[in-house]
């Protein structure tokens, strides 16, 4: 296996990998090729849109133009065989270190309404200090 590494985020990273990886160009390649079968292209539709398939998510060959959908769908039916996943970023929100959570009950749906707009308006540390 050749390892080469895609930002899941950064097209740049994307669009200069498809010009010099090969093992892109192979995944565009064969897209076309399949693409310009008429008949092996509807074979591949018939048998995904039945689930009768095992192994690699070839139908994302017919089913997406984009190179990193491709490989994503493609990605995921391989069991490890196309390559693994080495680090993963999360992007979680601040762990305030004072938490909060209600229960509020309204007589009318513009009670809860007005109410929504209100909080919202209040941002989470003002709204957090007020509630003290």
């Amino acid at each position: 296996m050749v390892p080469f590494w895609i930002h899941p985020i950064k097209r740049a990273s994307i669009n200069s990998s498809k010009k010099n990886h090969k093992w892109l160009k192979i995944f565009c390649n064969c897209a076309k090729e399949i693409l310009a079968d008429e008949e092996l292209t509807h074979l591949i539709h018939h048998k995904y849109k039945i689930k009768n398939t095992t192994g690699y998510g070839l139908n994302s060959l017919v089913d997406f133009e984009d190179i990193i959908d491709i490989i994503n769908h493609l990605f995921i039916g391989s069991e490890g065989t196309l390559g693994f996943v080495s680090e993963i970023v999360y992007n979680t929100v601040e762990d305030v270190p004072h938490k909060g959570c209600g229960l509020m009950f309204f007589s009318t749906l513009n009670d809860a309404s007005l109410a929504v707009v209100a909080l919202a308006n209040m941002g989470r540390e003002k709204g957090c200090s007020s509630l003290k």
